[in-house]
């Protein structure tokens, strides 16, 4: 009886330890795009030849799990991403100002997607997306 009562509890005690929800790392970090007038905070049209410039700050709750990497993808009209921007940082807090001037290489009507993205030492990644429009 003692032994069913044994195998009882820890079946409880296991069930109990599998119930609980894990913790998403993801949750603890954020990027964001600066929400001012000189900036890009959202999908957006531009003409040929003008600069698009975009803040982005990106922080994490851990300092012992820092920021260690960021990077801008580019893909012009659904083409293969390209790694524009590949920093490897070492922090909590991040600031970055993305400038490009849009002329050698775009064409008026071309859709430009750019993924923005952090990791954390652990691989845990957070991304923002914006998407130009060429005029």
């Amino acid at each position: 009886m003692k032994n069913l009562i044994k195998i009882a509890l820890y079946a409880i005690l296991l069930s109990t330890l599998f119930a609980c929800d894990s913790e998403d790392e993801s949750d603890e970090m954020s990027i964001n795009f600066e929400n001012e007038s000189a900036y890009t905070f959202e999908d957006s049209s531009l003409d040929l030849n003008d600069t698009l410039r975009v803040k982005i700050e990106a922080e994490t709750e851990k300092s012992s799990d820092p920021l260690i990497k960021f990077s801008i993808t580019e893909s012009i009209n659904d083409a293969k991403p390209v790694t524009i921007i590949n920093n490897k940082i070492n922090t909590s807090k991040y600031e970055y100002i993305f400038e490009k001037v849009l002329s050698e290489g775009f064409e008026s009507g071309d859709n430009v997607h750019y993924v923005f993205t952090i990791s954390n030492k652990d691989g845990i990644i957070k991304q923002r997306k914006l998407n130009i429009l060429i005029k």
